[in-house]
């Protein structure tokens, strides 16, 4: 079973404009709702590439039972404390304009030390099971910037891998501790670390994991291990929405793992999945078809 970690799911709504002006008045066209954060799309493209997915959240209020009716709906399994406060709305703007794809995020329930608590006992409770950890996502108020620190380092002791997509000091602190993969587009990592481009910017973080992905919308993906890199990429004719494609590409290299996929087999999979997700408008989601559709058409090249 592979564990997915998301403090702070949200409800991602998507709102359709003609054109948007600031200042003005703006009619909404059309209104749409998804179980969002970046967890929980981690999780569904993970179900819908048929791995056995538990998801880890705070369940916030009603949008937090929403988001777990959804996500139960596919199959995944959801644990993790109530809160009373809800989870955070975010707001994506399809536009014709330039506010096409405009996000506005959420902050999240305020988390006191009860439910870390739980949090952390529900982490623990269901390690015997889990063959991989996933954390994705950024953490909600009140939760300690240390929190994924200490699940790497639970999850280090009993010898569980574990991937990671989050930034600022959550991932300073996480990445204290050597882990078995970790993914940040392009721009995250230049607001971490200096080193030129993507493909250094691959090996550098290939220093703190033993997969290491960086992406860079229609550039692709650059995947460093064991002082391989490899440069995969897609090109698409037409992307519908982009919203949630690095989380789907996550899942493809998760999923690549647990079937100890070869590194060019991985980085074929994970970017699969990312173009899979850009070719709807669905927010983070994907359809097993679309994957196997595109899987033969990624490029793949061994830089070294």
């Amino acid at each position: 079973m592979i564990l997915v970690i998301c403090p702070n799911p949200s409800v991602d709504t998507y709102i359709h404009f003609k054109n948007f002006l600031p200042g003005k008045s703006n009619r909404i066209i059309r209104e749409q709702k998804y179980p969002g954060g970046k967890g929980v799309h981690v999780a569904f493209a993970l179900k819908e590439l048929n791995e056995d997915t538990v998801l880890l959240a705070f369940w916030g209020g009603d949008n937090g039972k929403w988001i777990k009716e959804q996500c139960i709906k596919t199959g995944i399994e959801c644990i993790g404390p109530q809160t009373e406060e809800p989870n955070r709305i975010c707001y994506t703007f399809k536009t014709e304009d330039n506010f096409n794809e405009t996000e506005i995020l959420g902050i999240g329930p305020d988390i006191n030390s009860s439910a870390h608590d739980k949090f952390i006992y529900e982490f623990r409770k269901i390690l015997p099971q889990t063959e991989i950890i996933v954390i994705s996502g950024s953490l909600p108020p009140g939760c300690p910037a240390d929190l994924y620190q200490n699940i790497l380092d639970i999850a280090t002791g009993e010898k569980i891998p574990l991937f990671i997509d989050c930034v600022g000091e959550p991932f300073r602190l996480a990445t204290r501790y050597y882990c078995e993969g970790i993914h940040l587009n392009y721009k995250e990592f230049n607001e971490l670390f200096s080193a030129g481009d993507q493909a250094n910017a691959a090996k550098l973080l290939a220093t703190k994991s033993r997969y290491a992905a960086i992406t860079d919308g229609k550039k692709g993906l650059y995947l460093a291990s064991n002082k391989t890199l490899i440069h995969a990429h897609l090109y698409l004719e037409k992307i519908y929405s982009a919203v949630g494609s690095g989380d789907c590409l996550l899942a493809g290299l998760v999923a690549s793992r647990r079937r100890e996929y070869s590194l060019s087999e991985m980085a074929c999979l994970g970017v699969a999945c990312a173009a899979a997700k850009c070719v709807h408008d669905e927010l983070g989601l994907i359809h097993i078809k679309d994957v196997l559709d595109l899987l033969p058409k990624v490029n793949v090249e061994i830089i070294e």
